[in-house]
């Protein structure tokens, strides 16, 4: 138990609660991938802006059922008719809480972000949907972009700025927090690159990798097949039916460890890293088919497991 209060006091540096409208305006985009399903809410106390969104939306959405925890150690459950209140261990890695999760199809939270990873690879090793919340440089962990790079998780519609905190203030996150999320994202936009080549820009390329550097998301070229290493944040914009994500360089890389040098980083050039770069490739026009394909083909396997529950 004392474990458990020593988490609670630390994590309470970094949670920050969502507000019921930036809630609304992301999940307003999934509605019919909450038909059937029970959803789980592990990391939300009693009168959250999720457990809220749920129990409004809990006949139109058509759920099965609802559950609500949190560190508190409060379980909320909700069956569109009565709701009760009971006790568990309310970690999230607590057996407790593994159970719940387990029986539900689809985890939907804002979890600490200085558990994110533990919580993320949880979700993805029990095999589990989920929309959740995390700092965005959370791309550039061993665990997240290879479910990134697969296709399996991808970063929602909406990126909210600010959070309240437990102490009552609202915190100005403003460009660090995404939404990740294994459920359908149909019907977004992307910008179309513009920049080229030959426009003047200095494309340099990395010392010990053979991807050409683009600090800007904005600068991306349009006329270039060749491997390109951009920031992090272009994730929001890259159409992945278009481009293939093909690594993550920072001191080392993520996917293909060849180009590893010791005592230096995969990101310098001319001797001075840069930060984290996805390493990315135009897909051909023939790939496009192929991409949109598969995510068609992935969103219909969706649909169809919804309506078979």
């Amino acid at each position: 138990m004392h474990d458990h209060l020593s988490n609670a006091k630390r994590t309470k540096n970094d949670e920050y609660y969502t507000r019921r409208s930036d809630v609304d305006a992301e999940l307003t985009h999934y509605t019919s991938s909450f038909e059937g399903k029970v959803v789980y809410c592990n990391c939300d106390d009693e009168g959250s802006a999720f457990m809220g969104y749920f129990v409004d939306n809990f006949h139109a959405l058509g759920l099965q059922g609802l559950f609500c925890s949190g560190i508190a150690g409060g379980l909320f459950e909700y069956d569109g008719d009565k709701a009760t209140v009971s006790k568990i261990d309310g970690d999230f890695r607590s057996s407790d809480s593994t159970a719940i999760m387990q029986q539900s199809n689809i985890v939907v939270t804002n979890p600490p972000y200085s558990l994110f990873r533990p919580f993320f690879t949880q979700l993805l090793e029990n095999e589990k949907d989920f929309l959740i919340l995390g700092n965005k440089n959370a791309v550039s962990c061993q665990v997240v972009f290879p479910a990134i790079k697969d296709g399996v998780v991808r970063l929602g519609y909406t990126a909210p700025d600010y959070f309240q905190t437990p102490s009552g203030t609202l915190a100005n996150l403003t460009g660090l927090s995404r939404w990740f999320t294994t459920l359908p994202t149909p019907g977004k936009t992307y910008p179309t690159f513009t920049a080229t080549i030959s426009d003047g820009r200095d494309y340099q390329q990395f010392d010990l990798y053979p991807a050409l550097n683009t600090d800007r998301t904005s600068e991306i070229p349009c006329d270039y097949d060749g491997l390109l290493g951009v920031p992090i944040s272009a994730l929001d914009k890259l159409d992945l039916g278009k481009f293939e994500l093909v690594d993550l360089i920072a001191r080392y890389a993520v996917i293909d460890h060849s180009y590893d040098t010791p005592c230096h980083q995969l990101t310098e050039i001319n001797g001075k890293p840069r930060y984290s770069r996805m390493i990315i490739r135009k897909l051909n026009p023939q790939k496009w088919k192929e991409a949109a394909y598969r995510v068609k083909t992935i969103e219909s396997q969706k649909s169809i497991e919804t309506r078979e529950f």
